[in-house]
């Protein structure tokens, strides 16, 4: 655990942390939509979680909304992101919408869109 608030999201390998709740001192929360990225205009007025809330991810064990972000293919060994919209709140209270388009030897591609303004209109 990270007892600084000065981060809002971190990337360790395959696994996501938000700063709040087990992974830190901060006040993130997150959710996972099972939306496409465009489809996601507005951020929800409820749902969001700390860290080690929600589903148990199948392979760390944590609780996360990042939790079983990915599909993983054995005989390819290939992760695949899940079709999903990611909402995080930040320390800042300032909505952000993250896609992972890609993962690949730790490697992540991502899509987002930051509401500095604090609305809940991602659309802009």
């Amino acid at each position: 655990m990270i007892n600084d608030n000065n981060w809002d999201i971190a990337f360790k390998r395959s696994e996501i942390f938000i700063n709040s709740g087990t992974s830190g001192g901060g006040n993130v929360t997150a959710q996972a939509l099972n939306k496409l990225y465009d489809e996601v205009t507005t951020a929800p007025a409820s749902g969001y979680l700390k860290d080690g809330e929600g589903e148990k991810d199948d392979d760390t064990g944590r609780k996360s909304s990042f939790s079983n972000w990915y599909n993983y293919d054995l005989s390819t060994l290939q992760t695949t992101p899940k079709e999903q919209t990611y909402i995080i709140l930040t320390n800042n209270k300032k909505y952000l919408k993250l896609k992972i388009d890609n993962y690949e030897s730790g490697r992540y591609n991502l899509t987002y869109t930051i509401q500095t303004s604090g609305s809940k209109n991602l659309a802009e």
